[in-house]
């Protein structure tokens, strides 16, 4: 095969060329593209996305159905007797399924089952939407004169932006109105409550921001805006704890004696409401530091501004979401202090307190961080956080144009995000152990629901993180099978991308345009790529290419140019850092973006939690079809001359209650 030469730029954590924004965000490097541009078609995640479309959100709806979520707003709306069921935060899930309903329907339009449930929705949030704006089921069907008293515990600022999100999903994905509308009538009211001169306190759980964020860059109003900004810098500058903290839980005592008195009536044994007082001072016996990550606001991330601090500490996934509101925030305003702590205490986490799959979390009860480096296979890494994380480590890429962003990304996503729905999409992992013994099973529902329609959302608008545009070109962030539409210099240029991740690393680009055009071409190669190849239109680019880094090549392209990459997905044994004492001596098997696990289901005779490896063996690969679609195991041999097999973490407890390690001994 004949070698052409090519401009061909490497850009790393330092971008050396120019870029300017093309998107609604002015200080971003890196614009999004609108979802009707991007298709996914076909491959792993086109056979995720059709399971969520046909399965995932029907079987969704019928849990939010059975658990009261969707009958809260009925009984409100005068549609249906009875009492609000089910704890303060409840609206959120119905909520976050709504936006990932809307995304599903702007896809699918021709489903009358889908718009019948979003009209239904809207309708039944314009009814019990209060004339000031205000809406939540829990405060008005119970203590509509308490709204807004309890901003630590109470989440309502939290529900609130889970809603504002689905109005702009929706107006996003249909074009339609209607929730829109009841979001911004709400985010109205916000503004009249809260802010300088007004109400000064800040939500308990992080989520109003990024969504006024994302309400301002629809609507243009400023105030979303202002406020999203105030929240941000506000934080750990005006609570006071722990006083503030008692008196949540004091106001949380008094509200649950009203609760349970208006419940009494409907029910033959009451459901009884109650306060988090036993749960934070119980959480001394796991580990005496729990109490005071609530007493100290690091819990709430509320100890101090965000412009001071240098790591994440506290509850996993409000942390990841206060992040991603102040790396928003920075991409309008181009506040450089914002940038610059996210990017202090992006390095410090992800370096010292973030798993091997990308998951954060290591303590229980506060759900959230431990000490550097304390990272306890028996984990609690919630699903909420990894997704968390990729909503920022987004934001965080779009800000820098720095490849290791997409590269936590896709790590994330397969390891941390990818593990916690299982094979048929009916059951969900709250929790994410790297090790287990036999106890750890996916549910199909939980009291606390916040991680299956949060996996619902992400993986319809999964488009959203796949490709950018700069005045530089097209980015690839993302090897998903699919096409998109890139506005380049004047000119239509679409794509139709084909990739055989996350088992297979070859890639096929093909580009078409009405004419040539003369611009660049960004590829990410991924940390994990030590051997990768690249070609266009069959000639092959002679430089090999760094991994962790994005590809650029420029050049004069035209209709029917084709890009081939291959990414030699090798497998590589990771050794855990040293300072995780608890893993001295153990490797990580991992193969292209994937995460390995021993299951007790493929390794009879072998304890996995005691196995030894040989390192200096050749593992071998194979592809079985065990599992839907294909999949590449692992084969090797324990020191003792037993055969193992290594699976994907992701698949791991599909198969019923299993003994599970991601980190192995070895000799």
């Amino acid at each position: 095969m004949r070698f052409v030469w090519f401009f061909v730029i490497f850009a790393g954590m330092a971008v050396s060329f120019s870029l300017k924004s093309m998107s609604k965000s002015p200080y971003a490097k890196l614009s999004e593209l609108e979802l009707n541009r991007v298709e996914l078609k076909g491959g792993f995640w086109g056979e995720k996305r059709e399971q969520l479309w046909k399965t995932v959100l029907r079987y969704q709806w019928t849990q939010l159905e059975s658990h009261n979520d969707v009958n809260n707003f009925r009984i409100l709306a005068g549609e249906k007797n009875g009492v609000h069921l089910g704890p303060v935060y409840l609206d959120s899930d119905l909520y976050k399924w709504l936006e990932a309903a809307c995304y599903v329907s702007g896809k699918h339009p021709e489903d009358e089952w889908l718009s019948a449930r979003i009209s239904e929705l809207s309708g039944l949030f314009a009814k019990v939407q209060m004339p000031d704006g205000y809406i939540n089921t829990y405060y008005q069907s119970f203590a509509p004169e308490r709204r807004w008293t309890n901003l630590v515990m109470n989440h309502e600022l939290y529900c609130s932006g889970h809603l504002i999100e689905a109005g702009v999903a929706h107006k996003e994905a249909t074009g339609r109105d209607e929730l829109l509308s009841i979001a911004i009538k709400l985010a109205d009211h916000i503004d009249s409550v809260f802010g300088p001169g007004k109400n000064p306190g800040v939500p308990g759980h992080e989520e109003i921001e990024l969504a006024l964020i994302r309400l301002y860059r629809e609507t243009g109003e400023k105030r979303y805006l202002e406020l999203a900004s105030h929240f941000i810098h506000q934080r750990g500058r005006y609570t006071r704890y722990p006083q503030a903290l008692l008196n949540s839980l004091k106001d949380q005592s008094e509200l649950s004696k009203i609760v349970n008195e208006k419940r009494a009536p409907y029910l033959n044994k009451a459901p009884k409401a109650g306060s988090a007082a036993g749960y934070i001072i119980g959480g001394a016996v796991f580990d005496p530091r729990i109490p005071w990550s609530f007493f100290s606001g690091k819990y709430f991330q509320d100890d101090k501004p965000f412009v001071e601090m240098s790591v994440a500490e506290g509850h996993a996934v409000r942390a990841m979401y206060f992040f991603t509101g102040a790396t928003d925030v920075y991409l309008e305003t181009g506040e450089a202090q914002l940038l610059e702590s996210a990017e202090r205490i992006w390095d410090n986490t992800i370096s010292k307190r973030t798993y091997i799959t990308g998951g954060m979390g290591a303590l229980p009860v506060i759900e959230g961080f431990g000490r550097d480096y304390e990272l306890p296979n028996r984990s609690y890494t919630e699903t909420c956080a990894g997704i968390g994380s990729f909503f920022w480590n987004w934001r965080m890429l779009r800000a820098t144009a720095d490849a290791k962003y997409a590269d936590l990304m896709e790590r994330t996503l397969y390891n941390a995000i990818l593990p916690a729905i299982s094979l048929d999409g009916t059951k969900y992992f709250y929790q994410n152990p790297l090790a287990s013994f036999g106890h750890d099973q996916r549910q199909p529902w939980y009291g606390c629901a916040c991680c299956p329609p949060n996996i619902a959302r992400l993986f319809g608008s999964l488009e959203r993180y796949l490709y950018s545009e700069s005045d530089a070109g097209i980015w690839f962030h993302q090897y998903i099978s699919g096409s998109a539409e890139f506005k380049i210099k004047g000119q239509k240029v679409k794509t139709n991308l084909e990739s055989g991740f996350p088992f297979q690393g070859d890639v096929k680009i093909k580009l078409n345009m009405d004419k040539p055009g003369l611009f660049s071409i960004m590829l990410r190669i991924p940390e994990w790529a030590k051997s990768v190849s690249v070609s266009i239109n069959n000639e092959t680019i002679s430089k090999e290419p760094e991994p962790g880094t994005y590809l650029k090549i420029s050049r004069e392209w035209k209709d029917g140019d084709e890009i081939r990459l291959n990414f030699a997905m090798e497998i590589m044994l990771i050794e855990s850092p040293p300072e995780v004492k608890n893993n001295l001596g153990k490797v990580a098997i991992k193969r292209g973006p994937l995460i390995y696990c021993l299951e007790d289901k493929d390794n009879p005779g072998i304890n996995v939690h005691r196995a030894v490896l040989l390192k200096s063996q050749k593992l071998s690969s194979e592809l079985t079809s065990n599992f839907p679609g294909g999949v590449v195991l692992i084969k090797g041999k324990t020191v003792n001359g037993k055969n193992f097999t290594a699976i994907p973490y992701y698949l791991w407890s599909n198969r019923g209650p299993s003994d599970m390690e991601i980190w192995i001994k070895a000799n």
